[in-house]
Formats: C-alpha cells, sequence, structure tokens
C-alpha cells in the first residue's frame, strides 16, 4: 500500500480524486492550502464553507486533512509574478507558475517531509508510458476538461511520483461518483474557474487596486495616424477588438501592439494580427532535463496550443539555446501574446514541453 499525498480543496474533483485512492487501496493524507486572497474580493465567508466540506470530508473519508498557511509565499510568488507580468506589459499565465511553485513546488517538499511515495491531484491529465518506456505527460481522456496545458513543467521526477486519479474519468463521471459517496452538498458546488486570488471577478478591479498607475490614458494608433484615446494599456491584449474606442474606420480593427515609451496602443485590420513565428523562453522539456533533446528534434512536426484548450496547430522548432526556441507555425495564428505560454505535443498525444512568448 502507497503513501499518497492529495492536494484538497473541498471540491468535487479532489473530493472523488481521495475516494478513487482510497478505493486503490492506498493511504490519503489531505492537504488543504490555505492561500492569500485579497478580502475586498473574496468574502471570508467562502473559505468557511470549504473547511466545512474538509471537515464533513474527514470524518466520511476517515482521513487526516492538513491545513498549510502558505498566504505569505503565495503572494510573494504567484500575486507578485502576476503584477510584475502587467508592470511589463505582459499577459502572464498564474496557473502555470502556482503549478510549478506551489502544486508541484511546495507540495513536492511536503510528499517527502511527511514520508508519502506519492502526491496527487484532481487534474484532468494522464502519466503513462510512451512506446520507447518513458513516462510522460498525456492529456485527460475527457477533453473538455484536459489540464495538460498548465502542467508543462513537470519534470522526470514528478512523473515518477504523481498520481493523476481523474485522468481517465469525464466530469459527468466524477459528479455521478461524488453522488454515489453521497456527497450532494459538494457536487452542487459551483465549479471554479479562472484565477483563484480574483475570486471570479476581473483581473482589473485587482490590478486597479494594486498597480493603479498602469492606467495612463494614451492615444490610439492606426496606420501612425491617432485615431482615438485608450484608458490604459493593461485592458487590452493582442487581438482585442471590444473596448477598442475608435470610430470612422470602415472596417473593424483590433489591437495588434504597443508603444510602450510613447503609452500608444496599437491597431490593424484583422489580418495583420496573424503571424506564423514565434520566440519562446523559459523552455521546458516536461520530464525531461534542461538542454536534453531528442535527436532530429529540429525536422519533426509538433502540435502547437497557444491557450488552455486551444486549437492544436502543427508546427516545426528550431532551437536557440537550452531555454529559448524559435516555433515555425504551419498556419498563421492569430493574436499570439507575449506571457503566455504555447506547449507542444507529439505525434503520440504526449506533451513536449512549452515556453512563455517572448
Amino acid at each position: 500500500m502507497s503513501r499518497v499525498l492529495l492536494a484538497m480543496s473541498g471540491g468535487v474533483d479532489s473530493s472523488v480524486a481521495a475516494l478513487l485512492l482510497q478505493e486503490a487501496g492506498h493511504e490519503v493524507i489531505g492537504i488543504y492550502m490555505n492561500l492569500w486572497r485579497d478580502e475586498e474580493l473574496i468574502s471570508p465567508e467562502n473559505y468557511e464553507k470549504i473547511r466545512s466540506r474538509l471537515q464533513v470530508l474527514r470524518e466520511k473519508l476517515k482521513i487526516e486533512i492538513l491545513e498549510m498557511d502558505y498566504q505569505e509565499y503565495f503572494k510573494e510568488t504567484v500575486v507578485q509574478y502576476f503584477l510584475d507580468s502587467h508592470r511589463a506589459h505582459l499577459t502572464p499565465n498564474p496557473c502555470i507558475f502556482c503549478n510549478r511553485q506551489i502544486k508541484f513546488g511546495l507540495l513536492q517538499r511536503e510528499r517527502v517531509r511527511l514520508n508519502c511515495d506519492y502526491l496527487s491531484t484532481g487534474h484532468y491529465a494522464q502519466i503513462k508510458k510512451r512506446s520507447n518506456g518513458d513516462l510522460a505527460l498525456f492529456p485527460g481522456e475527457y477533453l473538455a476538461k484536459d489540464q495538460s496545458y498548465f502542467l508543462y513543467n513537470l519534470q522526470a521526477s514528478d512523473l515518477a511520483t504523481v498520481y493523476f486519479p481523474l485522468g481517465g474519468m469525464t466530469k459527468p463521471e466524477v459528479r455521478e461518483k461524488a453522488l454515489a459517496a453521497g456527497w450532494v452538498d459538494i457536487n452542487s458546488q459551483k465549479e471554479s474557474q479562472g484565477v483563484c486570488f480574483l475570486g471570479g471577478k476581473s483581473y482589473l478591479l485587482f490590478l486597479e487596486r494594486y498597480a493603479p498607475e498602469l492606467f495612463v490614458p494614451g492615444n490610439i494608433i492606426l496606420n501612425d495616424e491617432i485615431v482615438g484615446r485608450h484608458q490604459g494599456l493593461v485592458r487590452y491584449t493582442i487581438g482585442q477588438r471590444r473596448g477598442v474606442e475608435v470610430g470612422g474606420q470602415g472596417d473593424p480593427v483590433y489591437v495588434s501592439g504597443f508603444d510602450l515609451e510613447k503609452n500608444q496602443l496599437i491597431v490593424a485590420r484583422d489580418e495583420q494580427v496573424f503571424c506564423s513565428k514565434v520566440n519562446l523562453k523559459n523552455w521546458i522539456l516536461t520530464g525531461s532535463e534542461i538542454g536534453k533533446w531528442e535527436k532530429g528534434v529540429e525536422d519533426m512536426i509538433f502540435m502547437g496550443r497557444l491557450r488552455h484548450l486551444g486549437y492544436l496547430n502543427p508546427v516545426k522548432i528550431q532551437i536557440i539555446s537550452d531555454q529559448e526556441v524559435e516555433l515555425n507555425f504551419q498556419v498563421p495564428v492569430r493574436a499570439i501574446t507575449s506571457g503566455q505560454s504555447v506547449v507542444l505535443y507529439r505525434e503520440d498525444g504526449s506533451v513536449f514541453g512549452g515556453g512563455e512568448i517572448i
């Protein structure tokens, strides 16, 4: 019997993951991460409800669920990364960063400290062997919930010590499992989406509180001419149309870039927000060591994904350095946004690696 440390939130996914691990004969220790949140945006009552559900699970499953206070570390790492990225006018993906720093960073260290054999989460992803026998990260069977995009930072040591019990299940099956266990309240909870410390609120509300200097009005430029005014560059992303206040231009215009020195928002016609090449920094080979490239990798065709559940696009890779690559898409892609991640998948569906758009 293995001893498994399971990240638990009180939601249906991690709760069913605990039940599945028990049914498979594992000893389960739950761990709830108390993370920083702005109580002006997220009511403290929400967390009392979570603790109430965790107590139900303690009693029903007869397992220990530890509560760990990671508020300061979370604020200093994940929240600061979010703010620093926006100050650099990047569009960050805090969930990917959090997985690297918290769920598969801090919790891996907790796993070792608590003498657990494995770490488990409620992610919809799978760890399986490839045809060559190597462990690899694969998408969850239920592609509508697949979370492999957020997990490309997993290394070989993670693949050998992580369980994803929900990887082969659909969301409806998970909910049925919860109902069969009598967890009506847990199953009825609204599914959490988006950035956890925003509490479902707009990221702009958060930035207005913590980075008000980003909301400086300036000019909107089309073909080197002023065509309107913006209310702060942070309000816009590449490819955006809604909220771009220009008039009398005939065809619609879309955000195509930013002049940070002049505080100008650059707009263009739709066809001008497509491109075929993109450079990535902080490149990670999933489940492998930095710089350990497969032979002939620059001749291979991968499938690239630019955002969670975004469509897959054929792409070739050119190595610039151990941690920087250039991607050449066979079909031009729309609205490539600096700070977001691109994740590549092999022909067999496994995750090859990923990096952040420069």
